[in-house]
C-alpha cells in the first residue's frame, strides 16, 4: 500500500467534489472571502476526505450564511451540519 499515492488519488476526488459542488463560488457570491485549510491544503488525506473550509466576511449574515448551506446540501449529501453562534465572544465568528 503506497500511502502517498492514496493520498494523492483521494486528494484529486476530493478537489473534484469542492469544484462539483461550486462551494467556493456559493461563498464568493455573499462576498465571502475562502480559505482551503486543513488535510486536503497539506495534501495529507488518508481514510476521510475531509474539507476543511474558513470564511471570513467583512459582516456576518446569517441569511446569506444559511442560504449558502441551503444550497449546499441540496447538492450534496449532507448526514450532519453543526452551527454554533459565538458573535457574542471573544472569537465573534459562526461555526
Amino acid at each position: 500500500m503506497d500511502i502517498l499515492k492514496i493520498a494523492e488519488e483521494n486528494q484529486q476526488r476530493t478537489w473534484q467534489i469542492v469544484e462539483q459542488s461550486g462551494v467556493i463560488l456559493l461563498w464568493e457570491s455573499i462576498e465571502a472571502t475562502v480559505y482551503i485549510v486543513g488535510s486536503l491544503r497539506s495534501g495529507l488525506l488518508m481514510k476521510n476526505r475531509d474539507i476543511d473550509i474558513h470564511i471570513y466576511t467583512d459582516r456576518v449574515s446569517l441569511t446569506e450564511s444559511f442560504g449558502v448551506i441551503q444550497q449546499l446540501a441540496e447538492r450534496l449529501f449532507l448526514r450532519e451540519l453543526t452551527y454554533m453562534d459565538l458573535r457574542d465572544t471573544e472569537e465573534e465568528c459562526v461555526e
